[in-house]
């Protein structure tokens, strides 16, 4: 069994130990000397910032999981590759199949921060997908070899813990240092996305701004002021009557002023004019929801017109979807499947398998029937290998049990 070898416990202690609120002081100067660093490879400031975000905003962290888990819920296939009829490759294609499955199979995903956080496969590709907000996600992998095949635990470490300065994401074995060591791609996992919380954390400042002023107006202005009006003397006893009756009736905003006996209510006015803060807001949670969904959040219903906005969003979503499965694929067979091959068979083997993460099926499977029975009774040639896999079937096992035919 390989342990972990890069981070202590002791370090990950002072990790948690050091946290600290990074949006209290957030302003947008600072915000943008953070992209800019993270641009520059010194990732630190604007990755905690960022991970703030995403679990303080009112609607970054669900658009954010619905991402995430979206691309995780649905499983993975594990498919052969057609080696042209040749037997032998077929065999040894088939072994492939299985060993990377058992090994899907019996992973374990774990946080470095939380520990309590465990899972398995959707775990795993949940966090590697969190690369879609953060640019990247790092896994640290010890790989268990056993008596039934191989296997490991990733643990997804804090993109802190790296900096960028190279090109190349490379481990902070301390906190307060500014280079870091190489990784050897057989213990890390570098997942890279698009990175749509740069963008994402510039529209956040600009809801933060109006809702900080949209607050303090209605501190101020959502409850009359009241005003006291008196013809005694300032300070008389009738004076000081005036100034408790305004002291009752006011919430911090009132005054006593001479003149004639009276109390009045003050309220703001706009003079007509809509106040800029709702639609200011509102153009930035729509920013957010197509940055992460693929639509804004006004076009996820309607009647006529507006609900052809509703199918466009769902065509966007699905796209997103499939586009995060495939390249969430490509990612683990390049850095990992390849290396149990490796691991099982030698160095240097190629896989004759690969992973295939399921988005959800959305095809009209009632016309694939039609057209596959259509298309065999004019002659067409067909895959068995290739109809089963349009359905989401897998090839049966010699000797398994099959269905009898009706």
């Amino acid at each position: 069994m390989t342990t972990s070898a890069h981070i202590s416990q002791a370090r990950i202690e002072r990790s948690i130990q050091a946290r600290f609120n990074p949006l209290a002081s957030l302003t947008p100067p600072r915000l943008v000397a953070q992209l800019d660093a993270f641009n520059a490879g010194y990732l630190a400031e604007a990755a905690r910032t960022w991970d703030a975000m995403l679990r303080r905003d009112d609607r970054l962290p669900a658009l954010a999981h619905k991402r995430f888990s979206a691309v995780a819920r649905c499983g993975f296939d594990v498919v052969s590759v057609d080696c042209g009829g040749d037997n032998a490759k077929e065999a040894e294609a088939k072994e492939h199949a299985r060993r990377i499955e058992y090994f899907l199979n019996h992973i374990t995903a774990t946080n470095a921060q939380d520990e309590n956080q465990r899972g398995g496969f959707q775990l795993l590709v949940r966090q590697m997908a969190t690369a879609i907000g953060m640019r990247y996600a790092v896994h640290e992998i010890a790989w268990q070899p056993g008596p039934e095949g191989l296997t490991a635990t990733f643990r997804h470490v804090p993109l802190w813990f790296f900096e960028n300065r190279t090109g190349r994401l490379r481990f902070l074995e301390q906190d307060d240092v500014a280079a870091g060591v190489e990784m050897p791609e057989d213990e890390w996992l570098v997942t890279v996305g698009p990175g749509l919380m740069e963008a994402s954390s510039v529209a956040w400042m600009y809801k933060r701004l109006p809702l900080r002023d949209w607050l303090a107006f209605s501190e101020k202005f959502g409850f009359p002021g009241v005003l006291g009006k008196t013809d005694a003397a300032k300070n008389s006893p009738e004076w000081k009557a005036m100034e408790d009756a305004v002291r009752s009736f006011a919430n911090e905003f009132g005054a006593v002023c001479s003149r004639t006996d009276a109390i009045e209510l003050i309220e703001a006015k706009s003079g007509g004019t809509t106040l800029p803060f709702e639609p200011l807001i509102e153009r930035m949670d729509k920013a957010l929801a197509i940055m992460w969904r693929g639509g804004d959040l006004g076009t996820s219903s309607g009647t006529g017109a507006a609900s052809t906005g509703a199918s466009l969003q769902g065509d966007e979503t699905r796209t997103l979807e499939q586009a995060d499965a495939a390249w969430l694929s490509e990612a683990l067979q390049t850095s990992v499947i390849r290396q149990v091959i490796e691991r099982h068979f030698g160095a240097g083997t190629r896989p004759l398998a690969y992973v295939q993460i399921r988005t959800r099926d959305r095809r009209n499977t009632r016309l694939d029937l039609e057209m596959f029975k259509t298309l065999s009774g004019m002659n067409v040639p067909l895959s068995v290998r290739y109809v089963l896999e349009r359905f989401g079937l897998k090839y049966p096992r010699p000797g398994a049990q099959l269905l009898a035919r009706p």
